[in-house]
């Protein structure tokens, strides 16, 4: 599934990944920072369930917390930086098509450095989570910029690219 790649810079480029989620710059100046960040809001219900909102509800109760730091993520509907009974609210308006958005400028994907390392796993807004790649300086080609692609609202990872790693090439 596509995504769009923001290469920024001296300049911003921007390119599309395939279907696989690969996807490349060409001709990049060396001994230049760049900033990478993929974007993707398309596909609002894709994956989308009640059953996402029983998971995410027994995680708000404590009967059966999320197990990933990307379940966890994806469970926070309105941005808020924790997982609560408005965000399956925002869930439930979604799947009962009441509404057609997600609310606090959230997109339907996000999309975090698949080698970040949270602190706590258990709790991933601790941190401030990157949500892109900073080269400080581009000394050669890189090949392996993964990312954790993360569909807003699908706990179970039944999106086709949930949870999945995106790669440059």
């Amino acid at each position: 599934q596509e995504a769009a790649i923001y290469l920024m810079g001296s300049d911003t480029l921007v390119t599309l990944s395939d279907a696989t989620g690969h996807y490349t710059f060409d001709s990049l100046s060396f001994f230049t920072g760049y900033s990478v960040e993929v974007h993707r809001d398309t596909g609002l219900l894709d994956g989308l369930t009640t059953w996402d909102l029983a998971k995410i509800k027994q995680h708000i109760l404590g009967v059966e917390p999320l197990d990933s730091p990307y379940k966890i993520i994806a469970a926070d509907a309105n941005r808020s930086g924790a997982v609560t009974t408005v965000d399956l609210l925002h869930l439930q308006k979604l799947i009962l098509l009441l509404t057609d958005e997600l609310p606090n400028d959230n997109t339907s994907w996000r999309f975090i450095p698949a080698d970040y390392a949270f602190t706590d796993p258990t709790s991933p807004f601790l941190d401030s989570f990157p949500e892109s790649f900073e080269i400080d300086t581009l000394q050669a080609s890189i090949s392996d910029l993964n990312w954790a692609a993360i569909k807003v609202g699908d706990v179970n990872g039944s999106a086709q690219g949930s949870f999945n790693a995106w790669t440059s090439e």
